[in-house]
Formats: structure tokens, sequence, C-alpha cells
């Protein structure tokens, strides 16, 4: 052998031995960094939450417990499961029921009295116990895979930036449903679970199947679908691959919808039960089309709940409660306050086409649908579904003078803490 190749495959084999190391260290640094986002994301859940659970806990022992026909048991953590909480777990204990008449519990998507139902299953908990669980775990994810999506999204800020927008996610008020037997922190884990599989390249037909377990969550997770759309497209080889490929993907995202339709055909004779059972919840009908499409462009919705003389107003549907802390009073505010801060994103380009689209889609579908109808009834909390929002609040809070900041976090904290003690007392939270 000649002393070039004698060097050549000695050059080799300290490059082998050195790549295991490499590699190894590429491991460990993997873990250190999701190690981190793990520690911060619990961190804040776990300093957000807790300012949550003693508003609940003041609800139950100093604010008197109103009546309601559907109430649950008293105490804590029953109080966690009150409103919508007393109708999944009335799905995971004696399954669905449709009557055509009266208001049903196939309004409600499957997911998570699913999910409710398997820890039952496995822990022998109550059904309310049980939700309240899938509701913090779904937290939990959430809080850390936002934490890594910040980060990999805004790779040129520093970290200091994730932490505020997790701390925007765990104080904005309306965002106590999150600790609630409800389906929004779920519902969200998948929304931000599209955008991190996203902007990590994953597969259009995996992130397909994700964007159909949103459509078994909620009707909102639908707004998933243009963004997949919008995915398929920026990774098309050609425009014909795209027009062949882009239905069987966005079909395939569909899937959990369409099969709690076929649940609904099967078990009710009617696919459409979920969307017939919602006219119970109504509270006018337009008088037509026309005058319905009027009403959205001039934003009636919003300013109807504030004059007196409209069926709208919002203290013919609350009493006794001070404007400040009743979200009849600002649903629509809650609401406004979500679509400013998209646009300030879009005005900033601190959110991307994805993120845009997915917040229109978020804001539309509620306000298209449901805002005329139900007098803006639950438009806070669909608000606080919005993710993207959060971001530009997190924006928004890193880049203040800390004083700004601490003002602001400080009255969040106080609404957040209100409100959970008013839901507590069975108060008009939807």
């Amino acid at each position: 052998m000649s002393e070039t190749d004698s060097s050549s495959s000695d050059s080799r084999a300290r490059k082998d031995a050195v790549l295991p190391l490499k590699a190894g260290s590429a491991h460990v640094e993997i873990w250190r960094g999701w190690g981190d986002r793990v520690v911060v994301g619990l961190a804040l859940y776990c300093l957000t939450t807790v300012i949550v659970l003693v508003g609940v806990v003041f609800g139950v022992e100093y604010v008197p417990r109103r009546s309601h026909p559907k109430g649950n048991g008293a105490g804590f953590p029953m109080a966690l499961a009150n409103w919508d909480g007393v109708w999944y777990a009335e799905i995971v204990r004696d399954d669905y029921s449709y009557n055509i008449d009266r208001p049903s519990s196939v309004a409600f998507f499957p997911l998570f009295p699913v999910l409710g139902r398997g820890v039952v299953a496995v822990t022998g908990w109550p059904a309310e116990y049980a939700l309240v669980g899938v509701s913090h775990l779904s937290l939990m994810g959430l809080f850390i895979l936002t934490c890594d999506y910040v980060r990999r999204r805004y790779a040129e800020t520093t970290v200091e930036l994730s932490d505020w927008v997790l701390l925007a996610l765990g104080l904005w008020p309306t965002t106590m449903f999150f600790r609630m037997a409800y389906t929004e922190s779920l519902f969200l884990l998948l929304l931000v679970a599209v955008l991190w599989a996203m902007e990590r390249g994953w597969r259009p037909w995996t992130i397909a199947l994700i964007v159909g377990l949103s459509t078994a969550c909620r009707t909102t997770g639908v707004a998933l679908l243009p963004v997949l759309a919008l995915y398929l497209w920026q990774r098309r080889s050609n425009t014909t691959s795209f027009l062949v490929r882009s239905p069987l993907v966005l079909s395939l995202g569909c899937w959990g919808l369409v099969a709690y339709m076929v649940y609904q055909y099967v078990e009710f004779g009617d696919a459409l039960a979920f969307v017939k059972t919602q006219q119970h919840w109504v509270t006018r009908h337009p008088e037509s089309w026309g005058q319905y499409l009027l009403a959205l462009v001039t934003f009636e919705p919003f300013w109807s709940k504030y004059v007196p003389s409209s069926t709208a107003f919002w203290a013919r549907h609350e009493h006794g409660v001070n404007p400040l802390f009743s979200l009849e009073f600002a649903n629509p505010i809650y609401f406004l306050l979500s679509g400013v801060l998209v646009g300030i994103g879009y005005w900033k380009r601190w959110l991307n086409g994805r993120e845009l689209l997915l917040a229109a889609g978020l804001l539309a579908i509620p306000y298209l649908t449901h805002s005329y109808r139900a007098v803006m009834m639950g438009h806070a909390r669909y608000a606080a579904s919005v993710f993207p929002a959060y971001l530009v609040m997190g924006q928004l809070l890193w880049r203040a003078a800390p004083p700004v900041s601490a003002v602001v976090v400080a009255m969040m904290a106080a609404l957040l803490f209100t409100y959970s003690a008013l839901f507590a007392g069975w108060y008009r939270f939807f």
C-alpha cells in the first residue's frame, strides 16, 4: 500500500471514529433543547393555571351559586365542569342523544368525550374529573409544543419571545376555559401541532390526519383545510401535481367530521343532527337572507350588543353583574381584539401566510354562522382559539417597556381570576 493510500485510510478511520461522537452530540443537543422546552412550558403552565384554580376555589367558597336546570355537583373540582362540561360528562356516561324538539348532546363533537371515556376506563374517575384531566394534559402539551414552535418560527429572536407568548396564552382572561372541561385546550393543541408539523416540513398526508382529527374536535377545525391547501401549494413540484393531489389530501383532512356524520346517520338517521339541534341555542332569527347579510356587513352583531332597545342588548341576557366582569358584555370586545391583533401581525409581518389564513378562518366561521343568531354568545371563547393572536400578543409584550408589560400582565391575571370565580358560581359564561 502506498503512503498516500495509507494516509487516506487513516483519515477515513479518524473520520469514522468521530462521526458517531458528532451524531451522539447532536442527539444530546436535541434532547437538551426539548428538555428546556418541557421545563419552560410546564413552568408557565403551572404559573398561569394556579390563578385559575385559586379563582375557582374562591368562587366555590364565596360566590353565591346560581341555579341551573343542568347544574352538576357542588364543590371543587366539579366546578371545573360547569356549563358545557355538564353536556360532555353526560356524553361520557350515557353516550349521545338526539331529539329534534329540544337541545341535544349531538351538538358537541366526539373527540373530547371519547378521550374522557378512555380516561374513565383506565382510572375509574368520575366523568367530570376525567374530562378535566384531558383538558389539563392537552394544555401541558400545548404549552410545550408552542414553546418549540415559537423558537423555530422566530429563530432570529431571543428565547424570551417564547416566554412572552406562553404568558399571553396562559393569562389572556378567556383562556380560563382551557382549564375547564371544555374542548379548547385539546383543539388548540391540534391547531399548533399542524402549524408545527408544517414548520418542520412533514408530509402532507400525515398532516392531513391531524387536520382530520381537529374536525372531530370542533366544527372550526375545517379552518385548517385552507391552511393545508396553502401548504400543498407551497410544496408543489408543478401545478398538475397540485391539482391531482390536493383533492385527495383535503378529503383526508375531513375524516373526523365525516366519521361523526356517518355515526349520526347510523344512530339517529340524520347525518346533520349536530347542525339541526343548534336551533335550540339560537336567540333570534333573521327575517330574510338579505336582512341577515346586511346585519353582518354592517357589523350589527357587534354594536347591537350595546343598544338598550335591541334584543341583543347584553343586559337582557345577564343580570346583576358589573359590565367589567360580564362576558355577555365583553364577547364582542374580545372577538374584536383578536381581529385587531391579527391585523397588527399582518401589518408588522409577524405572522406568515399559514397563520394569517388560519386566524381568518377561526374568526370568520363563528362570525358568519353564529354571531347574529346567538347575539355574539360564546364569541369571546371562540376568539380564545385564534392561536396566531397569541403570537402577536407575545411580540407586543416582549417589545413593550417593562412597566407597561407588567401592568398588562397584572390586568389579565386579575380578570382571569375573576372569570374563573364567576364560572364556578354558574354565572353566564358562554
